[in-house]
Order: structure tokens, then C-alpha cells, then sequence
């Protein structure tokens, strides 16, 4: 799942995470932000930029949710490592 925690200066608060139930939620605001306050913060970023000819960048997460926490230590190479823990995925 996708969702976009900052444009310009709005951003979601850092404990806000969508989950997979939330999708439909996700892909019908308008600026696929699951806060609905941090959305309409962004909104009026995005308008304020374009009212003086300029525009913003933004950030967006990327969750995955059901993957086994072997997969990450595959993917990171740290599966052999005496440090790896959960805490590392």
C-alpha cells in the first residue's frame, strides 16, 4: 500500500499508518493521504504554489503488510548477521 505523508510543508503525523483495510480510503482522497487533516493541509500547499506559479515535492510510503520477517533479511543481507532482529525489517 501507497500513501503520501508529505507535500511542501503538511505532512501526516508519524504515527498515522493506513492499514490494507483502508485502501479504498486511500485511493479516493485526492492527494492519497490517509489523515484526513494532513490532507486538507496538503491541498492548500498545493494551491498556494500554483496561486504563485511554482510547485512541490512530496513524499510517499510504501507499507507492506504480511511479509514474512525472513523475506526482509534475505533482501537485506543481514539474515546471517548475529545483530539481526525483527527491529532491523
Amino acid at each position: 500500500m501507497s500513501h503520501v505523508i508529505r507535500i511542501g510543508e503538511a505532512a501526516t503525523p508519524s504515527d498515522v499508518r493506513p492499514l490494507p483495510s483502508d485502501l479504498d480510503a486511500v485511493d479516493e482522497n485526492e492527494v492519497r493521504c490517509f489523515d484526513p487533516e494532513s490532507s486538507a493541509a496538503m491541498v492548500l500547499e498545493i494551491k498556494a504554489a500554483a496561486k504563485v506559479g511554482d510547485s512541490l515535492g512530496g513524499i510517499v510510503e510504501v507499507i507492506a503488510y504480511g511479509v514474512p520477517v525472513d523475506s526482509a533479511a534475505t533482501c537485506t543481507g543481514i539474515a546471517n548477521s548475529t545483530d539481526y532482529s525483527p527491529a532491523h525489517s
